[in-house]
């Protein structure tokens, strides 16, 4: 008997380490295919022309429209906020003051103008903070809010650039709902380019 399990042991092995393989394996399939139904990648041709014009990260961008939209590029919130980006009139309109354009709000609900716009918009906040946090934080609660912020020592940025202490919990929350989706959209990316 015991010769006999001895003969079983090294099939044993070879059984467990094969079994361990293809969960490995399919865990690695469903992982992707997770990420690609979970953050669905659309309107690929304007995130890339409006990341190449404005030094704005695709994921960054990705990871915005599908936590203000969920890509319904006809979306308007109840504070009035519209399309893809979820851009407030105010805000398109003094964004395209500084191009010296005439806006007109209906635009917003074209993916391209959207997602320029809302690029923009993002790419002057992370210029103005220096920490996508702050920025994420902003586009969220206002500029406004976050200055006041600092100011008041409410929030800081930690070792690891994450900005603690945000005192609206639905800005709070929303900052973590962009930095998983942006890690997500950044893994899909890189996985894209392979």
């Amino acid at each position: 008997m015991t010769k006999r399990r001895m003969k079983l042991l090294p099939r044993i092995i070879i059984g467990l380490f094969t079994v361990f393989l293809v969960c490995m394996f399919l865990i690695g399939i469903w992982d992707v295919f997770f990420r690609k139904t979970h953050y669905p990648i659309a309107y690929s041709e304007e995130v890339s022309l409006a990341s190449s014009a404005l030094g704005v990260d695709e994921a960054v961008i990705y990871a915005t429209i599908y936590c203000e939209s969920s890509f319904n590029k006809d979306a308007v919130s109840n504070m009035d906020a519209r399309g893809l980006m979820q851009i407030l009139p105010d805000t398109f309109e003094w964004l395209c003051e500084q191009e010296g354009l005439e806006p007109d709000a209906e635009m917003l609900f074209d993916p391209q103008t959207n997602i320029y716009y809302g690029t923009k918009f993002l790419s002057i906040l992370y210029e103005r903070y220096g920490n996508w946090d702050a920025a994420h934080a902003a586009y969220h609660a206002g500029h406004g809010r976050v200055d006041k912020w600092f100011e008041n020592g409410d929030v800081v940025i930690d070792a690891e650039g994450s900005l603690t202490g945000i005192p609206i919990d639905a800005t709070a929350v929303y900052v973590k709902k962009i930095n998983r989706a942006k890690s997500g959209y950044i893994e899909l990316l890189e996985e894209k380019e392979k």
